[in-house]
């Protein structure tokens, strides 16, 4: 009899043990699910708010802390959040190894695809964008206007790989005239004065045909903004761009002095112009027509 009781003792006691870890194990894991919803919506909150590097670590710092968990719908989630504030600084390839992720856990979280199949644009991996894209439009549910707008931009990517076949064109024709008419290293001027064609020039009333301020003195180029040459490839320019941007994004210096945000935001807005001009073929084109004419007066 002592030892059955002896027993049930023992029994009982671990019991006890077993109930008060589980019991502990659950309170962690609620304060862990709590502590994880609150950082993704803090991370959506400064998402909303344009603090697409505050959102990217809130969004980080709610990964790790699910690392522990196994979680493939939350992490879909929050990876594909992440990825939509790597976007939204030029961070495309950071956004395309995270939706990758996400749909390796989830494969049905559609949001994914498409915001792969955008990053995949960004970075002129067409083919890649183009799979995606029709990946996404079998997807059964989507509204009609959605799958409309979408759509429309698979026609955008086609037309792009039809004009960088005729950027190659232009682009080697422009390198034989180069090749006999500039001096080895020299790089065309430019005048202050706003150029048709370009975010500034349309400010300022500039129309095609002007010979803007030839024979002044140049003060920079838009390959002078991001710090690199005339013949920079796109990928050149691309990196050069995204360099600069991660130094001087206003997100960066949030608690700088006014003064030095505003010089920051001011420097930002310019190399954020003379991106999108030379990453855009048709805008680059008539950019460098426009230097050919400031510098030999054709």
């Amino acid at each position: 009899l002592e030892d059955r009781e002896a027993t049930r003792r023992q029994n009982r006691g671990e019991r006890v043990e077993a109930e008060r870890e589980l019991y502990l194990h659950l309170r962690k894991l609620s304060d862990d699910v709590d502590s994880i919803a609150t950082l993704k919506t803090k991370g959506d909150s400064a998402y909303r708010d344009n603090n697409y590097h505050t959102a990217h670590a809130l969004y980080t710092q709610a990964l790790q802390q699910l690392e522990t968990y196994d979680n493939a719908h939350l992490t879909a989630v929050l990876r594909c959040n992440r990825a939509a504030a790597s976007m939204s600084y030029q961070g495309y390839e950071e956004a395309v190894e995270d939706c990758s992720f996400a749909l390796s856990v989830a494969p049905y979280y559609h949001k994914a695809i498409l915001r792969r199949a955008r990053s995949l644009t960004f970075l002129k991996r067409f083919q890649s964008a183009l799979t995606d894209f029709h990946r996404y439009l079998k997807v059964d549910d989507l509204a009609d206007r959605h799958r409309q707008e979408v759509q429309a931009e698979v026609d955008r990517v086609y037309r792009k790989i039809q004009r960088d076949r005729a950027e190659k064109i232009r682009d080697q024709a422009h390198k034989e005239r180069e090749s006999k008419t500039y001096r080895s290293g020299y790089q065309p001027p430019v005048s202050d004065v706003p150029m048709w064609g370009t975010a500034s020039g349309a400010a300022h009333g500039a129309t095609p045909g002007q010979n803007h301020g030839q024979g002044r003195r140049p003060t920079e180029t838009y390959y002078d903004r991001l710090g690199v040459t005339q013949g920079a490839s796109e990928k050149e320019i691309t990196t050069a761009y995204r360099t600069l941007a991660m130094k001087i994004h206003p997100d960066k210096h949030r608690n700088a002095p006014k003064e030095q945000r505003l010089q920051m935001a001011k420097k930002f807005v310019k190399i954020k112009e003379a991106y999108d001009i030379l990453t855009d073929a048709d805008k680059k084109d008539k950019y460098d027509s426009q230097l050919w004419q400031l510098a030999f007066g054709g």
